[in-house]
């Protein structure tokens, strides 16, 4: 299988660090452009999982640890060897650098089982582009068929943000599938790496294509410089009341968008979930097995509850007996326009 190259967009790695650069280059002779990562775009879009609270130095060695995992995975996809002691430095805040080397050959026994049973490999590290506004790196892509594939993305953290890592693979499907006219994607995979004893595969589902839209059309609309300083209306002028969450107000319409987007989902599977439920009942089906799980029917049967307003009604001073005073904590509501 041949993976159609990108050749307006190049990755650029800054010596010593483990950052990069994404440019695009529009036309011969042209000054480049650097674009957003997907995972730069998903975090100013409040679409992962947020480590504002985690101390600078250990997410700098958790950062520089997952790299070295990630291509340790890579080595072994595209050579069938590599070394399985990893070392990895980071800058500390106050300046200083830490180094450790582990020994990872226990977690790369597990992975290359895993790898054996589900892979086949095409690429790693394939670049992807709008060439617009994002770019990014997938880890993996590997062969189901001549005209399918199966995505793949590495995680290191201790903890899996699975609907972040869903959010990242179907940008990574939509964008793959527009750069690869005639491939098409069946699986998102994020491979949970934290340490060997629980690593393990893990399937997510994709967004939608009208989410996955909606989300990049607001990002382009916006962008980088807009995030920082926006300038959508506001009823109270939002960005004078809250002058340190410059972002909130495209965070907001975001999230708006998305969720309409979700609602609309929602509801063409609920009608998908009542055709099966009168398959099931018609066949006399009581489980049906799906990747990640299973669908069982539960025929309409009665159950008791405890009617609160009936007793009240009957029993007004048992009931008072029983009640007690409690504070509710003070909120806000967003209310769309009509």
């Amino acid at each position: 299988m041949k993976l159609a190259k990108n050749n307006k967009v190049s990755f650029v790695e800054l010596p010593g660090t483990d950052l990069h650069k994404y440019l695009l280059t529009k036309r011969k002779g042209a000054t480049p452009v650097e674009l957003t990562g997907i995972t730069t775009m998903m975090k100013r879009m409040n679409l992962s999982a947020g480590y504002g609270h985690i101390a600078h130095d250990v997410l700098a060695r958790a950062a520089s640890r997952g790299t070295a995992i990630h291509e340790m995975f890579q080595s072994w996809e595209k050579e069938g060897t590599t070394n399985t002691t990893i070392v990895y430095d980071w800058e500390c805040e106050n300046g200083s650098h830490g180094r450790e080397a582990e020994d990872l050959s226990a977690m790369l026994g597990k992975y290359s089982k895993l790898s054996a049973e589900h892979f086949k490999y095409v690429a790693v590290e394939y670049l992807i582009s709008d060439n617009e506004s994002v770019a990014s790196m997938i880890d993996f892509v590997s062969e189901v068929d001549e005209n399918t594939v199966d995505l793949i993305d590495y995680k290191s953290s201790s903890t899996l943000d699975k609907k972040g890592l869903s959010w990242q693979l179907s940008f990574y499907k939509y964008l793959f599938e527009r750069q690869n006219k005639g491939i098409k994607v069946r699986n998102l995979y994020g491979v949970h790496c934290h340490d060997a004893k629980g690593l393990k595969l893990v399937s997510v589902p994709f967004m939608g294509e009208e989410a996955v839209e909606g989300a990049l059309n607001t990002f382009r609309q916006y962008g980088e410089a807009e995030l920082e300083q926006p300038t959508l209306p506001a009823t109270l002028t939002m960005g004078e009341l809250l002058p340190d969450y410059p972002g909130l107000p495209v965070a907001l319409e975001t999230k708006r968008q998305l969720q309409d987007a979700i609602k609309k989902i929602d509801a063409e599977f609920a009608e998908a979930l009542d055709a099966l439920k009168v398959k099931m009942r018609e066949g006399h089906i009581t489980e049906v097995a799906v990747p990640g799980g299973k669908y069982v029917f539960t025929e309409e049967h009665s159950s008791l509850r405890f009617d609160q307003k009936k007793f009240q009604a009957a029993h007004p001073e048992e009931y008072d007996k029983y009640c007690s005073e409690s504070i509710v904590a003070s909120s806000i509501k967003f209310y769309p326009t009509k």
